[in-house]
């Protein structure tokens, strides 16, 4: 036998293999392909560095908080409850991060360099940071400007000062701690992030540059919009994954976690007033105010970029005392992701239908004239147009 004809033998039993195996679609497709993706990264990065990729050292336990990370947002992003929307995958990549950290026997072979971990989160925080500010809608701003500086400002302020006050005499935190405390915390989205960012002034010109480039470029931004999207698909997880392995349950206090539990429930309740109170007197009906107080309470992402910089800046100076701190803000960060994301979720979703509603409007009489000249007959349809909310 030639060796063409041995080639071709060899090809047609593939072909013929190929045929009768099952090809896998839908959920068995995917899972299959994530699968091999992740194994080929492993597989990869062990290739290059294959000491690095052992048990017990960085890019092992970087590897493996990346592939937990995107394995538990996928885990609890198929919840789906009825007429709710699916779970936030964040609280997946957050939960594997704590897992990681807190399961025995893994917890030794999951090593991560604090240097390797601060600075992948600052990247995923500045991606954060920029994507928002790329988003921004300029007219809208413009047109509800007035409303849109009160709701951003004047109820995290407030519920600030209150996580504050309450932090510096139920947990014993300084002044100075307590007000950062408080300024991660209430932070309910990126938009609002800029009280918050007591840490990191470098973080105002990521916005305000950002912002400035979106405007110049206009409608050219949608494909730097698409790259930032794909970088934080991989960045996420690890942000996410990173902030719940810095968690140690064995060293927590149940005392701290309590008072914490107090401090945040308070500061809660206090936003959800000062909500309704901001948008009293801006055109909307007693529903729609509602609803706002509610959508306005859960809180993810800043909590995770802003979480961590206490921790971080104080580990340099090796004070007990002051790690502490930064410990206490860290864990209060993450149980402010934990509480808010699904209280927000399960409130949007329960009171979104009850309390909104949408404007109809009847098309103009030429439209309904045109409709009867071609023979349709049929009363004009309704004009199903969004609600000013």
């Amino acid at each position: 036998m030639t060796m063409v004809e041995s080639s071709s033998s060899c090809c047609s039993c593939f072909s013929r293999l190929r045929q009768r195996c099952l090809k896998p679609h839908g959920l068995t497709a995917h899972i299959i392909t994530k699968g091999c993706m992740l194994g080929l990264l492993f597989a990869v990065v062990w290739s290059i560095t294959p000491k690095q990729c052992l048990p017990g050292e960085n890019l092992f336990g970087i590897i493996i908080l990346f592939i937990t990370a995107v394995l538990g947002g996928k885990l609890v992003g198929m919840i789906q409850l009825p007429s709710l929307p699916p779970f936030p995958p964040l609280l997946g990549m957050l939960l594997a991060g704590l897992a990681l950290r807190n399961v025995p026997y893994v917890t030794e072979a999951v090593y991560i360099d604090p240097k390797w971990s601060g600075v992948l989160r600052q990247i995923g925080s500045t991606l954060l940071l920029i994507r928002v500010s790329l988003g921004l809608n300029p007219k809208g701003l413009r047109r509800l400007k007035a409303v849109c500086l009160r709701v951003a400002v004047t109820p995290c302020v407030i519920e600030a000062s209150t996580v504050a006050v309450v932090s510096h005499f139920l947990l014993g935190l300084p002044w100075i701690w307590g007000f950062m405390l408080g300024f991660v915390v209430t932070a309910q989205s990126p938009a609002v992030v800029g009280p918050s960012l007591l840490l990191r002034a470098g973080s105002y010109f990521t916005v305000g540059l950002a912002f400035l480039t979106a405007l110049g470029w206009g409608k050219d931004k949608a494909p730097v919009l698409g790259f930032m999207a794909r970088a934080w698909d991989v960045f996420q997880p690890l942000l996410f994954g990173l902030n719940g392995a810095n968690i140690t349950i064995a060293t927590l206090s149940p005392s701290t976690v309590g008072l914490g539990l107090a401090c945040i429930a308070i500061g809660l309740v206090v936003r959800l007033l000062v909500t309704y109170l901001v948008v009293h007197c801006a055109g909307f009906n007693l529903k729609e105010k509602l609803f706002i107080s509610v959508a306005w309470l859960p809180k993810a992402t800043v909590q995770a970029a802003l979480g961590y910089k206490a921790l971080d800046l104080v580990r340099g100076n090796g004070d007990p005392v002051l790690i502490g701190y930064g410990l206490q803000v860290l864990t209060l960060a993450v149980l402010v992701i934990l509480i808010t994301s699904p209280i927000g979720l399960l409130g949007i979703g329960l009171t979104g239908p009850r309390l909104l509603h949408r404007h109809t409007q009847d098309k103009p009489e030429g439209g309904a004239a045109s409709q009867e000249s071609n023979g349709i007959g049929q009363l004009t349809d309704s004009i199903i147009v969004e609600t000013k909310l």
